[in-house]
């Protein structure tokens, strides 16, 4: 039997996404199914195509409808045995209906089918001795263990579980919306976390009397048999409005009272001292809920997405806010911190849109991931001197916040921290902070100042992205780079003083500046990224820096305020559409040490009058000087004339515009492509081209008639250098 086999990737991690698997391999063509391969063993698991977290939805598409998985697989020359169906294999494969799984596989993950809300049935082929199939359901193979109930399965309302059972796995009946009522028999000795989550139909429970670890009264709640553990209440049970705890309860189980919709008020009793993950996560009615100081545990997201939730007061005794605790509860307006809180975790108060004050105690030395993000009616904040850290993203778009306070004690403040905040008019980082991270500021478009403290080295990727009010900002003499787009869209900036540490600008660092009018460019610069100053359109001049090598794509692309540039004798090379669009510029002349100018790279510069190519020059890009309408005189110092690509001159008046060559290269530059167009060539009669180097030595120039120049002026120049040499110069 021969089978199709496609390779897609290698195990790999990228940034967002985590890529787990060794192989995707189809067999007769049927469904492409990932694997994770023992080598060693010739074993195969089942595993998922990509994962990034229990939210994610990258698998969504990975299965859908009728799957069967098979028995062995070939890759690389080796048949592999599928033995297993490992962790979130078919995590939220919201299209796959159904799965048959082959006699090999002896393991299969409680977590394997999280989330497949059209799973019907799952089979399991004849032969296989470690699990079987009844009714659709996935049980161990003497049906001890109950492992999963299908999402979708149908005509399961009122369920008796089978005496056989002793155990029910982790999130056995997750999401099994049909369910309306549960029987436990006696034999039943383990119930999994989350076994009955979201069962948003379910009105009671119910428990064999002789169970001797579980029970149920007459509320059909389900309790353990001391009834010190709450383990489930019915999501769908219509009494519990203001639902009391018995006072033997000392722990309330993970999602105990998910989904209960009908609950509108909970006090715990003194007794409670641990309450579960998502123990009252979307409880959605839940408006008041009041938590007694013998609490010392508060798990993640327990009470995740109560949207009419209030206020919360977190019990004195709680020293960690736990991730995701509050998140997406909409309407709280008022949050209680007790001063033994030491960390707040990722995403605590994450999306509680109404929170418009909080109070962090001075105990607190954390600030986890979002853990703020989203509180869009947060206005101030003030952050203890106790907080080393502030994690990312911690107040993104916190969009009525204007006032921040940060401690000197902030060793820490993660990248996006305050993204989006479009209301924050002024802010000053502590002198303990050594970096700006990336995507900081972004989209803060009322920051108008912020103080940088010398203590800061680099300034990160998208760091003041978009800013566009912002008006001055202090770039410290310790920085050593600036990211890219770290200052692009800042259309208010006027004016930016780049220290002498400054080795490196990143690509479009100052992108769409269009108010930069005044820019200094320090000799410790090394690298310009690409188009870092494009748009720039009020940048009326600049001189470029004798450490830089290259003139990357697009630099100044649009900056059509541009009147000067001073390109230096360390330049080789000119990007394409470095200058493009650069209307103001009138002349430009280019150094000897460069060797190609990129195409484009002064296309449309309709104010150029003149250019001079040095004696470098190689390599011209197409269309470099396409609709410099106005050229009256090209100079060109290279003897042999420098290659050029198509459209180099196009739609400029090579009849009319002069070409200056150095003297014997009259013939050559006649013959060439390009260069023969010109109908007008005269050759240098002892006028050298000013070069970058030249300006580096001049100590005095006069005009033609004897007269001092405080600048260069079109026409030659006399020039008196440092070391007494005297020359003349020709300016176009």
């Amino acid at each position: 039997m021969k089978k199709a086999l496609f390779l897609c990737l290698a195990a790999l991690t990228t940034q967002a996404r985590c890529l787990a698997y060794d192989a995707k391999i189809s067999v007769e063509g049927k469904d492409s199914i990932c694997y994770n391969l023992n080598r060693d063993a010739r074993t195969a698991e089942v595993t998922y195509l990509a994962f990034e977290s229990l939210n994610s939805t990258a698998n969504q598409y990975a299965y859908s409808g009728n799957l069967t998985i098979p028995s062995s697989v070939a890759y690389d020359g080796i048949t592999y045995t599928v033995t297993g169906i490992g962790e979130y294999a078919f995590l939220r494969c919201t299209n796959l209906t159904s799965v048959t799984i082959p006699s090999t596989v002896r393991s299969v993950s409680d977590k394997a089918f999280r989330f497949c809300t059209a799973l019907q049935t799952i089979s399991v082929e004849e032969g296989n001795t470690n699990f079987c199939a009844v009714d659709g359901i996935l049980f161990d193979a003497d049906t001890t263990t109950l492992i999963k109930v299908p999402s979708a399965i149908t005509a399961l309302g009122s369920y008796h579980v089978a005496s056989t059972v002793t155990e029910i796995k982790d999130y056995a009946f997750e999401s099994c919306a049909q369910l309306d009522s549960l029987f436990i028999p006696a034999s039943v000795t383990s119930i999994g976390v989350g076994a009955f989550r979201k069962c948003t139909g379910l009105k009671t429970i119910a428990v064999d009397e002789e169970n001797e670890c579980y029970y149920s009264g007459e509320d059909s709640v389900l309790y353990n048999l001391g009834m010190t553990e709450l383990i489930k209440v019915p999501s769908a049970k219509t009494d519990i409005s203001t639902y009391e705890i018995p006072e033997t309860i000392e722990s309330i189980a993970p999602y105990a009272f998910d989904y209960c919709d009908s609950l509108t008020k909970m006090t715990l009793p003194g007794s409670v001292t641990s309450v579960g993950r998502y123990a009252f996560s979307f409880c959605t009615g839940l408006k008041t809920v009041s938590i007694p100081s013998t609490v010392t545990s508060l798990e993640a997201a327990a009470f995740r997405g109560c949207g009419s939730l209030q206020s919360f007061a977190i019990p004195e005794g709680v020293t960690v806010v736990a991730d995701s605790l509050l998140n997406l509860c909409s309407s709280v307006t008022e949050i209680s911190i007790p001063s033994s809180v030491t960390e707040i975790g990722h995403g605590a108060f994450d999306f509680c849109c109404q929170l418009a004050s909080v109070s962090i105690p001075g105990s607190v030395t954390t600030i986890g991931e979002e853990a703020f993000r989203s509180c869009e009616a947060l206005t101030s904040l003030t952050v203890p001197s106790s907080v080393l850290s502030i994690g990312d993203a911690a107040f993104r778009q916190c969009s009525a916040l204007k006032e921040v306070s940060l401690p000197n004690s902030l060793l820490k403040l993660g990248a996006y921290a305050f993204c989006y905040c479009t209301s924050l008019a002024e802010l000053t980082l502590p002198s303990s902070i050594e970096s700006i991270e990336p995507y900081t500021f972004a989209y803060c478009g009322d920051l108008g100042k912020v103080t940088v403290p010398s203590s800061v080295t680099s300034i990160g990727d998208y760091a003041f992205y978009f800013c566009d009010t912002l008006a001055t900002v202090n770039i410290p003499d310790a920085v050593v780079s600036i990211g890219s787009n770290a200052f692009c869209g800042c259309t208010q900036l006027s004016s930016v003083t780049i220290p002498s540490s400054v080795k490196s600008i990143g690509e479009a660092a100052f992108q769409e500046c269009s108010g930069l009018t005044e820019l200094t460019l320090p000799s410790s610069v090394e690298e310009i990224g690409d188009a870092a100053f494009y748009m720039c359109s009020g940048l009326g001049s600049i001189a470029i820096p004798g450490s830089v090598t290259s003139i990357g794509p697009r630099t100044f692309l649009y900056c059509s305020g541009m009147t000067s540039v001073t390109i230096p004798g360390s330049v080789t090379s000119i990007g394409d559409q470095a200058f493009e669009y650069c209307t103001s510029l009138p002349a430009v002349s280019i150094p000897n040490s460069v060797q190609s100018i990129g195409a484009a790279a002064f296309y449309y510069c309709d104010s150029l009058t003149s250019v001079s190519l040095g004696s470098g020059l190689a390599s011209i890009g197409s269309s470099a000087f396409e609709y410099c309408q106005n050229l009256t005189s090209v100079t060109s110092l290279n003897a042999a004339p420098p290659v050029c690509q198509d459209n180099v001159f196009l739609h400029v008046d090579t009849k009319a515009c002069k070409l200056i060559v150095p003297e014997g290269a009259r013939e050559a530059y006649a013959k060439a492509d390009t260069w023969q167009e010109f109908l007008t060539v005269e050759e240098t009669t002892g006028i050298t081209a000013a070069s970058a180097a030249d300006g580096e030595k001049i100590a005095t120039r006069y005009s033609i008639d004897g007269k001092q120049l405080s600048a260069p002026q079109r026409g030659v120049n006399i020039i008196r250098e440092s070391d007494g040499t005297v020359k003349k110069v020709l300016v176009r």
